[in-house]
């Protein structure tokens, strides 16, 4: 396929979260180039642009008698996903601030019924992220991202009109999975089953 405009850009990307003992949306299953999540996945409605960045680190290798590297390592890799989400419920705060807890308290006699956040030498917490975005030939570009933890700040900024959560996730080496596979996977779906 010839590289295009196109193929570089393409519409918004919606994000998912789920816990990591979550079953990974069936990519193969699709209907219409959509997939389909399950309902332990909660849809992020975010405000602008979804970043998504990797960077590998490499080492030169070189010989004797050689002036230049004959060879490349890859020696690390670091992925992150950044976005704001436009929502205020302490469930996305409870995913954007990594080392939370979010518990309910139903409401009894002289007790009023209440969520409650709590932050503070909590343990970090694992996220399974998917990415949804559209690909060139209309379908779904989905990007699952089997671990991550939200890093970095947390902040509040209330806009004229609502409230905008900026959160960055650092997406962590996935130990199970295969060699090559172990920070993301990318789909790009091309049509129905047959």
């Amino acid at each position: 396929m010839a590289i295009t405009k196109a193929n570089i850009l393409s519409e918004a990307y919606t994000v998912y979260i789920a816990d990591t003992t979550t079953t990974a949306p069936e990519v193969d299953d699709c209907t219409g180039g959509s997939v389909e999540f399950g309902v332990d996945w909660v849809q992020c409605y975010t405000e602008g642009p979804v970043k998504l960045e990797y960077e590998g680190e490499m080492q030169g290798i070189r010989i004797n008698g050689f002036l230049s590297d004959i060879k490349k390592i890859l020696t690390g890799e670091t992925a992150k996903v950044s976005f704001a989400v436009a929502e205020e419920d302490l469930r996305m705060f409870n995913y954007c601030i990594s080392a939370s807890t979010l518990t309910a308290v139903s409401p009894g006699a002289s007790q009023c019924g209440q969520d409650v956040l709590t932050v503070g030498d909590g343990p970090i917490v694992e996220k399974q992220l998917a990415l949804v975005g559209t690909n060139p030939e209309g379908n779904d570009r989905v990007i699952v991202i089997p671990v991550a933890v939200a890093s970095g700040s947390f902040a509040n900024e209330t806009q004229v009109e609502h409230t905008a959560v900026p959160v960055e996730f650092e997406v962590l080496n996935d130990c199970t999975s295969a060699a090559g596979a172990r920070l993301m996977t990318i789909y790009d779906l091309t049509a129905d089953p047959a």
